[in-house]
């Protein structure tokens, strides 16, 4: 996921539903993402 992140191709939607879907834990969102999983929060689907 985090090369798929880094790379373009997910957005960080994508990776916070794989927190849901349990594919990754919380503490590795925050590495790939570089910021806190909030569970009530989800980001929106836009790549940035």
């Amino acid at each position: 996921m985090k090369g798929f992140y880094k790379d373009g191709l997910w957005t960080k939607k994508q990776i916070h539903d794989g927190v849901g879907a349990g594919k990754i834990t919380p503490k590795q969102y925050e590495e790939i993402i570089g910021e806190p999983y909030d569970s009530n929060k989800p980001p929106s689907n836009k790549t940035e």
